[in-house]
């Protein structure tokens, strides 16, 4: 259920117009799933680039580069939003993504991937298709981050800021690890990468047997639910609690409720009034909260709110205090996440 917030800079020289260069985007790809790998553990015999695709605005304007990777069987990817100067979204094992993209690709954002028809553009993720006035309406954010990319460029440009996408730093193409870049980073002025995650969990995974996430396929086969995205991450959360002991107000440790994830998932799933068509509502999570808690004999304090910064969300988890996150996706209408950890490169 960890949460990752990803950021890389990456530039090159421009004149008066964006140019895309395919092998300093690839290099970028291949040295940043490298050292993914390495921090997770993941292995592989042969890694080379399956594909490298750009991604158009509806003007036919590049907006976004998508590097797919073939990893011994699998295939991941990696996603540049060419108008912001930074990786949007990577992922691996990533099932027909060749199919997904095999044909031209325009881009709004992160998980906006649409196909172009004469009677406007077909979503890639659920097939659905909307108009063309629709998918302009989408693109405001892409095509003013563009318009300003755009004043920028227009002057010769050249940023030394991120020693990972610039291909005359001697060495850059070398860099395969975190540790790497670290030193590279000492020895050259620049800020280290940057992450942390609450206790007991680290990028690759868990660190302790105690500790138990459950994804909500789990609690849906069990209990013949679905959409229950809201409950699994309560659920979540208070065995973070547990894990942690927290005791109550009788000096018991009493997050999950009969010591069980599924008593504790099956009493939220009825606190939040959870419906298998439509989910649940963010709008009941706090009170949620706050009834689940006393009823296991604990005095709590939620804060609910919008989190306007990186920064800030760094802080709590620096704190190790867990955040419980409702996205908001048209596609899907929302998806709830426990946020345990972040990582900023």
């Amino acid at each position: 259920m960890a949460v990752g917030v990803y950021f890389i800079s990456f530039t090159s020289t421009y004149a008066a117009e964006i140019v895309i260069y395919d092998d300093v985007y690839e290099d970028i790809s291949m040295n940043f799933l490298k050292a993914q790998y390495s921090e997770r553990n993941i292995t592989f015999d042969s890694l080379d680039i399956y594909s490298s695709k750009n991604m158009y605005n509806y003007n036919n304007e590049v907006v976004g580069k998508i590097v797919i990777v073939n990893r011994d069987s699998q295939k991941d990817y990696v996603v540049f939003n060419c108008t912001t100067s930074q990786i949007d979204e990577f992922s691996f094992n990533c099932d027909n993504v060749e199919e997904k993209f095999s044909s031209d690709v325009y881009y709004t954002g992160v998980l906006n991937y649409y196909k172009k028809e004469n009677d406007g553009y077909r979503s890639l993720e659920d097939n659905s298709v909307i108009t063309n006035n629709k998918f302009k309406e989408k693109s405001n954010n892409i095509n003013r981050w563009l318009s300003e990319y755009k004043k920028k460029a227009s002057r010769t440009l050249f940023c030394d800021g991120n020693p990972l996408p610039n291909p005359n730093k001697d060495g850059w193409n070398g860099f395969y690890s975190w540790s790497n870049i670290r030193t590279f980073n000492n020895n050259n002025g620049y800020s280290n990468s940057d992450w942390n995650y609450l206790s007991g969990i680290y990028c690759g995974g868990i660190t302790d047997s105690n500790l138990k996430f459950y994804d909500q396929n789990t609690f849906n086969s069990y209990f013949g639910t679905d959409n229950a995205c809201g409950p699994t991450a309560l659920t979540n959360m208070f065995s973070w609690f547990q894990y942690r002991g927290y005791k109550n107000k009788n000096g018991v440790v009493n997050a999950l409720k009969n010591n069980s994830e599924y008593d504790t998932f099956d009493r939220f799933r009825k606190l939040v009034n959870h419906s298998n068509s439509g989910g649940t509502s963010r709008s009941k999570y706090t009170s949620a909260m706050y009834n689940y808690a006393k009823e296991q004999g604990y005095d709590s304090i939620f804060s609910l709110g919008i989190i306007d910064t990186f920064s800030e969300y760094k802080k709590l988890i620096d704190a190790n205090i867990p955040i419980l996150t409702s996205i908001s996706l048209d596609k899907w209408g929302g998806h709830a996440v426990l946020c345990v950890g972040y990582e900023e490169f």
